[in-house]
């Protein structure tokens, strides 16, 4: 008899253990659930979020112990959670998606930039613009890139300077440019 029963201990603790096993993966399922819906929130909401667009249910993010008190456990522990109003995440998404404005000065401009009139340049590389996509003039003053000898036109170039360091078509950066002495 006494088989008997240590066998249905067994058979009661194992169906125990996988009760509390489908317990945790539920959890987990709901944890997941969670990401997925703020993720979607953040990215496809409009930006008249609230200031607080990451609160998510912390209710389901610890594992539950094997024993009769999780529940117990579980409310008690979610007192102890940081509180995330302080991290701002709003601000840090926003500003992860803005661009980051780097801008050559002017003595970069002037050390990596010759002005010649078009018709002067021997053999130039391009006939038209590739920022405005217009053709050269002949008596039009154009800007070289020296470094590559990329010709623009110049307020083109000037205005492209003010929110870019390199070269709109071979992307060389002409603040590493110094030119040689001999």
């Amino acid at each position: 008899m006494s088989n008997n029963s240590n066998r249905r201990n067994l058979i009661n603790q194992y169906l125990n253990q996988i009760e509390d096993n489908n317990n945790n993966i539920s959890q987990m399922l709901s944890v997941m659930n969670n990401q997925e819906n703020t993720l979607r929130r953040l990215l496809f909401e409009s930006d008249n979020r609230p200031s607080n667009i990451f609160n998510p249910n912390f209710s389901n993010i610890h594992p539950t112990p094997l024993n009769r008190n999780s529940n117990h456990q579980l409310r008690n522990s979610r007192n102890n959670l940081p509180n995330l109003n302080i991290l701002n995440l709003d601000n840090i998404l926003n500003g992860f998606f803005e661009n980051i404005i780097s801008a050559p000065s002017r003595e970069q401009i002037n050390r990596a930039i010759e002005n010649k009139i078009y018709s002067s340049i021997e053999s130039p590389l391009n006939t038209t613009c590739p920022i405005g996509l217009r053709s050269f003039e002949d008596n039009e003053e154009v800007s070289i890139i020296r470094f590559c000898s990329h010709i623009f036109c110049k307020e083109d170039l000037e205005l492209w300077f003010q929110q870019n360091t390199r070269c709109p078509l071979c992307r060389y950066d002409i603040r590493n440019y110094f030119p040689t002495s001999n």
